[in-house]
């Protein structure tokens, strides 16, 4: 999975040296008053297996001021400006600049960050999203995509991603996504489905197809939503899993008689062969 956030440029007059890292694959893209940015440094924890080159990428600035870390372990990943190794980031990038460092900004979810401010908006929009299907058998598949992630779905161009690893286009999107792309296809078809009642900012699901209950009222000022989402997914043609079908985002899969297994891995999923009834891959069903 590669994520994206954005890095907005305050307007201003001083040059900008930043320094990005992150956990997860990652491309940022960098608007606003971008000519201020004299050098951006990327790293992130996942890297290629075969040399820890990072997989970072940036769009929006020019090849010629973006540097991709040598190595994925050159430093720490961090969000938590409390932890020791917030404090150990700041002081290998002093040694390597040669200088002190402004600020340090650290968040466990990154959506928007002004800089140089600091300013951060979790759940604001990328700068440029592919636009959802409201209507077609996956629309509460791509609904439940905007749950996980708000800032929706990023619409980059790959050839405009300057980083050190390719960057390519995916075939399968990941997660939800990937699985709302699988049905719009009809590669997957819905099985069974559960009700999501949404009220306020609380989503509340009803499992494993089983109706949800909710005792009391809603505040005034909450807005009450209800949906039905797909939650057990019948593979019938041969397809590869999204990525990132872990935790939350796990799901249940029927793999239709004659149809071959599909390539890449169900993560935390559970794969039911129609035609014997048994468990042929990922988690077993423990319901």
């Amino acid at each position: 999975m590669v994520h994206a956030a954005n890095l907005h440029i305050d307007k201003g007059d001083e040059p900008l040296y930043i320094v990005a890292t992150s956990y997860s694959a990652m491309i940022w893209h960098v608007t606003g008053a971008t000519e201020r940015v004299e050098r951006l440094v990327l790293n992130s924890s996942n890297s290629t297996k075969e040399n820890k080159v990072p997989r970072a990428g940036v769009v929006g600035l020019a090849k010629d001021i973006v540097a991709v870390m040598p190595d994925s372990n050159c430093l720490p990943y961090f969000y938590d400006m409390k932890n020791s190794k917030s404090a150990k980031a700041k002081t290998q990038i002093k040694a390597l600049i040669d200088r002190d460092v402004t600020d340090v900004i650290g968040s466990y979810t990154i959506g928007r960050v002004l800089l140089p401010s600091g300013i951060q908006s979790p759940d604001a929009k990328m700068p440029m999203t592919r636009i959802l299907p409201k209507s077609g058998p996956a629309a509460p598949m791509w609904r439940e995509m905007l749950r996980f992630d708000p800032a929706g779905l990023a619409d980059l161009d790959a050839t405009t991603v300057v980083s050190a690893v390719a960057a390519k286009a995916y075939d399968v999107l990941p997660q939800q996504a990937g699985l709302a792309q699988l049905l719009d296809a009809g590669t997957l078809e819905a099985v069974k489905s559960k009700r999501v009642l949404k009220i306020g900012g609380v989503t509340i699901d009803g499992g494993g197809g089983d109706d949800v209950i909710i005792l009391g009222g809603s505040k005034a000022n909450e807005s009450v939503d209800e949906y039905t989402l797909p939650n057990e997914l019948r593979i019938v043609k041969k397809m590869t899993f999204p990525a990132g079908l872990a935790g939350a985002h796990s799901v249940k899969f029927i793999l239709a008689k004659g149809v071959p297994m599909p390539d890449g891995s169900p993560g935390h999923s559970t794969v039911i062969s129609e035609e014997s009834g048994e468990a042929v891959g990922g988690r077993p069903d423990k319901r």
